[in-house]
């Protein structure tokens, strides 16, 4: 009964949003969406406990509550203190550890909310990681993964490869690092961030648009996380870009500003015109290479559907658009519902 109704808000919404020329909605998949549900009710996640009245100067999604999960052997930190991240399969014995530019962003956002509970032994913390994502970027303003990285459908990613999610994410931290210290270089590093999002994908950088899912969508930008060949169109990578973007379009003190808000309103149209299509049932997939790639599966995740309703939530507090809220509410309503 839950996938129907849900399903039924979905069209409606789907012609609200005036989608004529995209694809018809996924069905036939609702037996791997309901395990998905499964998973996620098992693990009690709670979308609400992250949740902010988004500000470019408050807490990143209340990440002081996350229990930090850097366990050996995925993790290990230098001898600074920073997090380190290992991309071997589980049971291999030889690994190796490489900075990921999100994962150090998120150390920072994290930090950032200790911080603000009142605790400034944190932000040397965020001095130190900042420093460390000011060494890993690029002079193009680029992060450049120095690891090979494979997500199914795309091919493996070379080393040297970028992402809409490690520039995003590092806009934001810079912001908060450069709140908290003071210290121009982060703002600086944030301008160059955003400067490389602007990059085409064709160019080695990660802008492309949504004309693959469908005639007339040329003129709809995108940011993609994984910017394979043929794009799979991330869900949430582009909506912590966003976020990103939003931190720069209200705090950049240069004259980008209004670059970064013209790229935020261009992305959230495009997230608008396509959200419907992540929908079955009320289940979110990860991305849409159900559609680009042709694969018989469509690809959930428990977790990532959390990440998803609290992403449109917090885009929901800055824009006040309603079609958000709906989306966050339709993911949430069938995640808790019973079957």
């Amino acid at each position: 009964m839950r996938a129907i109704w849900l399903g039924l808000i979905s069209m409606l919404v789907v012609h609200d949003v005036s989608a004529a020329s995209l694809p018809p909605l996924t069905f036939g998949h609702e037996a791997d969406s309901l395990r998905m549900f499964d998973s996620y009710q098992s693990a009690k996640y709670e979308p609400a406990k992250y949740a902010v009245r988004y500000s470019p100067s408050g807490k990143y999604f209340n990440m002081d509550v996350l229990k930090a999960s850097y366990s050996s052997p995925t993790f290990k930190f230098d001898s600074f203190g920073m997090p380190m991240v290992s991309y071997e399969k589980p049971g291999e014995s030889q690994r190796t550890y490489h900075y990921n530019p999100v994962t150090l962003s998120q150390f920072i956002l994290r930090e950032h909310s200790i911080v603000i509970n009142g605790d400034m032994s944190a932000a040397k913390k965020i001095k130190v990681a900042a420093d460390k994502l000011i060494e890993l970027q690029s002079d193009d303003g680029a992060f450049r993964y120095d690891y090979s990285f494979r997500i199914w459908p795309m091919p493996e990613f070379k080393p040297g490869w970028v992402s809409a999610l490690g520039q995003g994410s590092a806009i934001s931290a810079y912001v908060r690092a450069w709140n908290t210290t003071g210290d121009e270089r982060y703002a600086k590093g944030a301008a160059k961030a955003f400067a490389f999002l602007k990059v085409k994908k064709e160019n080695g950088g990660v802008r492309t648009t949504l004309a693959e899912l469908g005639d007339g969508l040329g003129r709809y930008m995108w940011l993609e996380e994984y910017p394979a060949e043929i794009t799979p169109y991330t869900l949430n990578g582009l909506m912590f870009t966003l976020i990103g973007l939003y931190d720069w379009c209200k705090s950049s003190p240069y004259s980008d500003r209004a670059s970064a808000c013209y790229y935020f309103d261009e992305n959230l149209k495009s997230l608008k015109k396509v959200l419907p299509l992540y929908s079955v049932g009320g289940a979110s997939m990860y991305d849409l290479s159900v559609y680009t790639y042709g694969t018989e599966k469509a690809k959930f995740n428990a977790f990532y559907h959390m990440i998803h309703i609290v992403l449109l939530n917090g885009l929901y507090t800055v824009t006040g658009d309603s079609e958000l809220a709906i989306y966050a509410q339709i993911f949430d309503s069938a995640s808790r519902g019973s079957r």
